[in-house]
């Protein structure tokens, strides 16, 4: 069995997708992958066909939104360790594998996130989460509810979470589903951080992977992708 499990959920992203599996499948580390088909509409379900026995693949009936997907994906898991992957995004071969040594050297930590390179390939700009967010002037490891309660700085795919120290699923109400679930597991269990880039957050013209420096900006932002999303 493997001791972690990484959970994609995808909505006619069909485009990028394969990107997003085949880092998880990469890890030097074998990591069980659980691809959330969201009621894609597009070739999506084709993309995920394409993998076959190497994912565990699910649909849902109807579209439910990034954190019920989620939510679902993690339901089917049986890994040790859970980590979140956006279908256009990716991690480094070695994510997995050195974030699961830290947390087996440290018991006391529930949870340890990376640096992440955020993208915006169509403007040729590139930045590290921990430049944008300024991770040099703020905690960076143990108990960081407080800096959290302030601003979202940790990518939904940064973080790889004991499954013990998961708080329950995503809240399918809020507004922004990561940032609420990075709070919760702030608040049950402390946090280890390696200051490595082990993931690519690729930033899409109007869509989620934005990541808003405020709380203002990112209900803002939030509001602008429900008005364009809904049906």
């Amino acid at each position: 069995m493997p001791r972690a499990s990484i959970v994609i959920p995808a909505y006619n992203h069909a485009v990028r997708l394969r990107r997003a599996v085949d880092s998880a499948l990469a890890q030097t580390l074998a990591a069980e992958v659980v691809v959330v088909d969201d009621a894609s509409t597009d070739e999506t379900p084709a993309v995920i066909a394409e993998y076959a026995e190497r994912v565990t693949a699910v649909r849902a009936r109807s579209r439910g939104g990034p954190a019920r997907a989620r939510n679902v994906g993690l339901g089917v898991t049986s890994g040790e360790f859970v980590m979140f992957l956006d279908a256009d995004d990716e991690v480094a071969p070695t994510k997995v594998a050195e974030q699961v040594a830290v947390l087996d050297a440290d018991r006391s930590a529930g949870w340890v996130y990376c640096d992440v390179e955020i993208r915006d390939d169509a403007r040729n700009r590139r930045v590290l989460a921990s430049e944008k967010y300024g991770y040099a002037l703020r905690r960076r490891e143990g108990d960081l509810l407080a800096e959290l309660l302030v601003e979202n700085f940790i990518p939904v795919h940064a973080p790889l979470v004991r499954r013990a120290c998961v708080p329950g699923p995503f809240d399918e109400r809020a507004a922004r589903e990561d940032w609420d679930f990075w709070v919760r597991v702030a608040a049950a269990s402390p946090a280890r951080y390696v200051p490595r880039v082990l993931a690519t957050y690729h930033v899409g013209a109007g869509g989620r992977n934005t990541l808003p420096n405020s709380p203002a900006a990112q209900r803002e932002e939030q509001c602008r992708h429900d008005e364009s999303t809904r049906v």
